[in-house]
C-alpha cells in the first residue's frame, strides 16, 4: 500500500500546528504494516505521471489549490482533506460548506478528515472521519524536575527577556503559558487579575516575530503588570522552543494554563491545541476555558480545569483544588494515552484505509 503525505517542512522549528500534525501523522502511517510512505511539500504538475502510484493521499496543506490539485493529479487515490483549525465566522463557515459540498458531488474520492467534531460542527458539517492530533506518549511523559540553573539557559537564549530572576529560589508554585501573545491566546489583563490572587508565578514565552506585535505585547503585559504590583512574580520570553525546551519547561513548571477566547481570534489553533494535549501526556494539571473542544475533553476538576477568566477568583480555586487532587494529573495523561496517542491514531488510520479498499 502506497500513502502520500502532502504537508508543510517537517523540519524543526515546529511553530506551526499544522507542521506538527503532519509529523505526527506521518508516524502513525508509518507504524501500519505494509505502508510505503512518501512525503511532499508541494502539488503540481511534476506528479501527473504517477497518478496510479498512491492508493491513498493526505492532504494537510491548506487552502483550495492544494486539494484541487490532489484531486486532478491523482486520479485513482482516495483522498483525505485534514481540517484542523476552527471557522473564524459565520462567512467562513458557509463558504468552506459550499465549497466541500461542490467538491463531493463531482468527486467520491474526497474523505473529509477533521481533527475534532467542533472543528466539523464550526463549518455546519458532519464528522465524516475524525483523525484527532496525534501525540507521542512516549516523548511527552512525566520527568523529574530540571534545575534552575538549567531553566534559566533556556530562557537567557530568548531575543527578548523580562523578569528571567523571577524564576530563581521559586518557594512557590509556578504555572506556565507557551504560545501567540494575541489577545485571543493570551487575554494577559483577565491572567494577570487572576495571577494577583494566587500565590503562584508565571512563566510566559510568547511566540517570536520579527519585531513589532509581540514585542509591544511583552512591553504591555510588562506595564500593566506593574501596575498591579506583581512584577516580581511575572517572567516573560519571546521564544519558539524545540521540543526537548518544551519538555523541560513543562516539567518545570506545576501548572500549565491556555486561556482561550472564543472571540477576535487572529492565530487559531489546531483543534484540540497541541501545547495543552502535550501538556497533559506529561501529567501536569492544564488549566483552561471554554473555547475550542476543551470542554468536550477537560472533565472540569477530573483530568483538568475550566474556568471562566474574567472572574480574577477563579484560577486561585482550580489551583487551590488541584494541589489536593494528586489524581488529576493522572487522568490527564490518562486522557491522551486513550484518546490522541499514537498508536490510536495508527489504528484508525489503518480502520480508514481497510474500509476504503
Amino acid at each position: 500500500m502506497k500513502v502520500l503525505l502532502a504537508t508543510y517542512d517537517l523540519q524543526p522549528p515546529w511553530d506551526s500546528g499544522h507542521k506538527v500534525y503532519g509529523k505526527g501523522l506521518l508516524d502513525c502511517i508509518q507504524r501500519i504494516e505494509g505502508v510505503d510512505a512518501t512525503v511532499i511539500r508541494a502539488l503540481d504538475k511534476s506528479f501527473e505521471d504517477i497518478e496510479d502510484k498512491y492508493d491513498f493521499v493526505h492532504v494537510i496543506l491548506t487552502g483550495s489549490k492544494p486539494l484541487v490539485q490532489a484531486l486532478r493529479i491523482f486520479k485513482k487515490a482516495m483522498i483525505f482533506k485534514h481540517i484542523l483549525t476552527p471557522s473564524i465566522g459565520f462567512r467562513c463557515s458557509f463558504n468552506t460548506r459550499i465549497y466541500y459540498s461542490l467538491m463531493e458531488m463531482f468527486q467520491n474520492r474526497l474523505i473529509r478528515c477533521f481533527s475534532s467534531d467542533s472543528v466539523a460542527e464550526s463549518y455546519f458539517m458532519n464528522a465524516r472521519l475524525i483523525i484527532p492530533p496525534p501525540i507521542d506518549t512516549s516523548v511527552f511523559v512525566g520527568s523529574p524536575r530540571i534545575q534552575e540553573t538549567e531553566v534559566l539557559k533556556i530562557l537567557e537564549d530568548s531575543p527578548v527577556k523580562v523578569g528571567v530572576a523571577n524564576i530563581n529560589c521559586n518557594a512557590n508554585s509556578l504555572m506556565l503559558y507557551s504560545g501567540p501573545l494575541t489577545g485571543d491566546r493570551f487575554p494577559y489583563q483577565m491572567v494577570l487579575k487572576s495571577v494577583v490572587n494566587t500565590k503562584s508565578k508565571i512563566l510566559i514565552v510568547g511566540r517570536t516575530s520579527n519585531g513589532g506585535p509581540a514585542e509591544e505585547k511583552v512591553r504591555e503585559i510588562l506595564d500593566f503588570s506593574r501596575k498591579l504590583g506583581i512584577e516580581n512574580k511575572v517572567t516573560i520570553v519571546l521564544k519558539t522552543l524545540n521540543e526537548v525546551e518544551k519538555i523541560k519547561l513543562i516539567n518545570f513548571s506545576d501548572f500549565i494554563i491556555q486561556p482561550f477566547a472564543n472571540h477576535g481570534r487572529r492565530f487559531v489553533a489546531v483543534d484540540p491545541p497541541f501545547f495543552l494535549l502535550e501538556s497533559m501526556a506529561c501529567e501536569k494539571p492544564v488549566i483552561t476555558s471554554k473555547a475550542y473542544s476543551l470542554e468536550r475533553l477537560i472533565n472540569n476538576g477530573k483530568n483538568g480545569y475550566i474556568i471562566d477568566w474574567s472572574d480574577p477568583t477563579e484560577l486561585d480555586r482550580a489551583l487551590t483544588d488541584c494541589i489536593s487532587s494528586k489524581h488529576v494529573a493522572a487522568k490527564a495523561r490518562e486522557t491522551i494515552l486513550q484518546n490522541f496517542s499514537l498508536e490510536l491514531v495508527s489504528q484508525k488510520l489503518k480502520k480508514s484505509y481497510d474500509s476504503y479498499q
